[in-house]
């Protein structure tokens, strides 16, 4: 904070527009104004802990609009409908990538490699909850949750590329990685507290070196483990 700034959070449940009502863990909502030639804040909290509650209080999971095809440069269009005229006797070479990996393109990022396969859908479940156990409690130690929170968005992108919206419903793979609860503000952890996540996270490199083929993909994701790991074996109680 400023100096020469005042600011209010939430103080009261009531007051809907200020407080933190996800469950992961959103955004908290603050009234700021100079402290001396600003605006009173009082009058307009209590004007916001008047107000009634929203009307629909529950999260809502639907989708807003489908997103958008992956952009195709004209470049690469030409290039497209040229190779197709080209003879059929015409022996043209193919670029394979090694047989444990399969390429993707995400969006906003570009092309991707993940290991070929699929992992359990009920085995995505469990490593999902293990590593939301880990995100919950270094919430506040961003080193360790922004690792973590890293190796489970791949996860996520990994498994909808894995299955399609009939086998894997929008309902439950958004709940596999997402959506954790009850996350711990604690600055320190004890030892225990701490072998116990650590033992998660070795859980997490286990189940997916047993169900993903050795390939470079994996490996990459394992080193994001073994950081996030020695991150947290560090963490001074």
């Amino acid at each position: 904070m400023q100096p020469g700034l005042r600011a209010t959070g939430s103080r009261s449940p009531s007051r809907r527009g200020l407080v933190c009502t996800t469950t992961d863990g959103g955004s908290r909502l603050y009234l700021i104004a100079d402290a001396v030639k600003g605006v009173p804040l009082t009058p307009i909290v209590e004007a916001l802990d008047r107000l009634p509650a929203p009307i629909v209080e529950a999260v809502w999971d639907g989708e807003s609009a489908p997103s958008t095809p992956i952009f195709i440069s004209p470049g690469t269009i030409a290039r497209n409908l040229a190779a197709a005229k080209q003879p059929a006797t015409e022996t043209r070479k193919l670029t394979r990538g090694p047989r444990s990996m399969a390429g993707y393109v995400q969006i906003f990022v570009g092309p991707q490699r993940r290991p070929k396969g699929r992992m359990p859908i009920e085995v995505h479940t469990q490593v999902g909850k293990l590593l939301k156990s880990v995100l919950t409690a270094a919430y506040t130690r961003k080193g360790d949750y922004n690792r973590v929170n890293g190796i489970r968005s791949e996860l996520d992108e990994w498994t909808q590329r894995e299955y399609n919206y009939d086998e894997l419903p929008n309902e439950w793979f958004f709940e596999l990685y997402y959506h954790e609860s009850g996350s711990s503000f604690a600055r320190s952890l004890s030892p225990d507290v701490r072998a116990v996540h650590v033992g998660s996270l070795e859980q997490v490199k286990q189940i997916l070196s047993q169900h993903y083929p050795d390939s470079p993909p994996l490996r990459a994701l394992t080193k994001k483990l073994d950081a996030a790991i020695g991150s947290m074996q560090t963490w001074a109680s």
